[in-house]
C-alpha cells in the first residue's frame, strides 16, 4: 500500500461482504476492494487463480471475463450428470410486457 498512489490507499475490507451479512473487517488496498467486489473469500481465491495478473486488467476486461463465466455452467441432469450449458448471450424475456399508462379524463380530474 502506498498513499502516493490513490488506487493503493489501504481502506477496510469485510472479508465476507456486507451484502452477504458479513461484519469482520481486514485493510486492504483500494484498487483490490474495488475488484473484489461483493465475493466471498473462496470465489475471491477461484478468480485470483483463473485470471493471472488480475491486478492489472482494466474494468472492460474484469467485466467481459465475468460475463464469459457466467455463459457456461455446469447444470446436474435427472441422471445425476453434469451438462454443460452455454449460453449464447440470448435473454429470455419474462413476464408480459407492462400495461398501458392509464388516462384519466379531464372531467374527473378535481383542482
Amino acid at each position: 500500500m502506498d498513499r502516493r498512489d490513490a488506487r493503493l490507499q489501504a481502506t477496510r475490507d469485510h472479508v465476507i461482504p456486507m451484502s452477504r451479512g458479513g461484519t469482520l473487517k481486514i485493510i486492504c488496498c483500494l484498487q483490490c476492494n474495488g475488484i473484489k467486489g461483493n465475493m466471498l473469500p473462496g470465489e475471491w481465491i477461484e478468480y485470483m487463480a483463473e485470471n493471472p495478473g488480475w491486478w492489472l486488467l482494466t474494468r472492460s476486461e474484469r467485466r467481459a471475463r465475468r460475463r464469459a463465466k457466467l455463459r457456461v455452467r455446469d447444470v446436474p441432469n435427472e441422471h445425476g450428470d453434469y451438462i454443460r450449458l452455454i449460453n449464447r448471450g440470448r435473454r429470455e424475456r419474462q413476464g408480459s410486457p407492462p400495461a398501458p399508462p392509464v388516462i384519466v379524463p379531464p372531467e374527473l380530474i378535481w383542482s
